[in-house]
């Protein structure tokens, strides 16, 4: 055979190897529920409500019309058969259980959906969202239920039923939901008064409510809660929220001089063994809780400038999981497209070890729910939701995640074969008193984009916006915010944003200021 031909054949097979592979690893499946779904019904919206138990079965709720009033639809996916089931709706559950008054509307679990001791929990709220003067009219609301699914019984049970009035909590919501297994608890966290309610599964009673902060009623909530042994972390407020901590092993709730800014928690992943706890704000600033100290960190802002000047501004950040070696984050930004709902585009990862953020590939218009859900193959799970369509829950393969990259054109690269277009140098001097540089070096060409952030993660400077020729450029801050008034000592982190032509990276570096 001549070389020519070996070669060619040699080509045709690696690339028939290579696509094959591809094939065979979708980067993001979608997975619907029109097959199980009741008739006529639409599901409109997820918000955060996905679960998983010990036998792969994935759990969401899906929000949508229920006669002249609304109602949450429960589902379950096994992951392994990929068989679908309709585990009911809230309202006719409440039914069968008859805990349900006339035109009561459960349109949201708005809560994560943990499993504890074989029973999935679901948390309910009768109302989306209080705005404004509406926080004070709770009265017109009945109030939150409590549901449980049990998997080797498969009943699903209000538990709600025996309580006063029918309800876990008179007019309010439940925003949040996790196990506390060290003391055998169910913790509620209540929408809009930030109360949180001890339940004791055993003897089916709600042990202890500790009130939230009165000085904070009629302020936004967290999205989610973090339990670690005896305690639960939670932060209330909007651009500027106070961290609080509840211990129950003293029944102490203190408020931190921490502070989480950039809106409410609307992400959470949380390591295996608990203490270590990612969170992201509506608006994109991602942190680190050391759960065992009490210590909140900001890591970095998430939200990418250039990838929406041709949709609009970002939005809102709803998702995030952790992989599977809990090495990586993974969420994917949402959107505004002028006169139409949010939307969204891209998955993103960030590196834990590197503190480096790049895009992995495009998912699809939409918004995108839900927080650290895996099954048993380390697959990612999140919920979809856009306009009237359907709501869908989307997997996002784990070895496609782990063996191949996507470019913005959706074309396969190994990520063997990628290599990282820039370095950057540490900043000099640093400490610094008036003005520091560090050095960006390019082997491309890219629109480079810095910001300073200082540690509560409050945008304070934006020094640089230019496009760059490859080699190396001296980024310079010198130290002062937007108004030109010098900032004060203290720890920032330095965000230097870089697009290339079918790319985009997320660098941070720390930086600290003195007299």
């Amino acid at each position: 055979m001549k070389k020519d031909n070996l070669i060619v054949l040699i080509t045709c097979l690696l690339l028939t190897q290579f696509f094959s592979y591809s094939q065979e690893i979708p980067f993001v499946e979608y997975i619907n529920f029109s097959s199980v779904k009741p008739t006529g019904i639409t599901l409109e919206y997820c918000w955060n409500a996905l679960g998983v138990d010990s036998s792969n079965n994935i759990y969401v709720v899906f929000g949508g019309p229920y006669n002249k009033v609304e109602s949450g639809y429960m589902f379950k996916y096994n992951a392994d058969t990929k068989n679908k089931e309709y585990l009911g709706s809230f309202i006719d559950i409440l039914k069968a259980n008859d805990n349900y008054e006339d035109n009561e509307s459960v349109p949201k679990g708005h809560t994560e959906l943990p499993f504890y001791k074989g029973i999935v929990y679901f948390g309910t709220q009768p109302f989306h969202d209080l705005w404004g003067g509406t926080v004070y009219d709770l009265e017109n609301y009945r109030g939150s239920h409590l549901i449980a699914y049990d998997t080797l019984s498969q009943e699903v049970k209000d538990l709600s039923k025996n309580k006063a009035g029918g309800v876990f909590q008179d007019y309010q919501g439940i925003m949040g939901l996790q196990a506390m297994p060290d003391s055998d608890y169910i913790v509620c966290f209540s929408h809009p008064r930030g109360d949180l309610l001890l339940y004791n599964p055993g003897p089916d009673s709600v042990v202890r409510i500790v009130p939230g902060p009165v000085q904070n009623f009629g302020l936004h909530v967290p999205r989610c809660i973090v339990v670690y042994k005896t305690k639960v972390f939670y932060a209330m407020g909007w651009m500027d929220s106070d961290l609080y901590v509840y211990d129950l092993s003293d029944n102490t709730l203190i408020k931190t001089n921490q502070k989480t800014t950039g809106g409410f928690w609307n992400g959470k992943a949380q390591t295996s063994d608990g203490r270590h706890v990612y969170l992201m704000t509506a608006l994109g600033n991602l942190y680190h809780l050391d759960a065992e100290t009490n210590h909140v960190e900001f890591l970095s802002n998430v939200f990418v400038g250039d990838e929406f000047e041709d949709a609009g501004a970002p939005y809102n950040q709803y998702c995030l999981s952790m992989s599977v070696d809990q090495s990586c984050l993974y969420f994917i930004p949402t959107r505004t497209q002028p006169g139409s709902m949010a939307s969204a585009g891209y998955l993103y990862k960030y590196d834990l070890t590197t503190n480096i953020q790049k895009m992995v590939g495009w998912v699809g218009n939409g918004t995108y729910t839900g927080n650290n859900i895996h099954d048993r193959e380390g697959n990612l799970y999140f919920a979809w939701h856009n306009n009237s369509i359907d709501g869908k829950l989307i997997r996002i393969n784990r070895r496609a995640l782990e063996d191949i990259s996507t470019s913005t054109a959706g074309s396969f690269r190994f990520d063997s074969e990628v290599t990282q277009p820039f370095s950057l140098e540490q900043n000099r001097p640093n400490p610094f008193s008036e003005a520091t540089s560090v050095i960006l070096k390019l082997e491309v060409e890219a629109h480079v984009t810095v910001d300073i952030f200082d540690y509560s993660g409050k945008n304070v400077s934006f020094p640089v916006k230019d496009y760059y020729t490859s080699g190396q450029h001296q980024l310079m801050w010198n130290g002062n915010d937007y108004y030109g008034k010098p900032c004060k000592p203290g720890l920032y982190i330095l965000r230097v944003q870089i697009r290339t032509a079918d790319q985009v990276y997320v660098l941070n570096q720390k930086l600290t200021k003195i007299d």
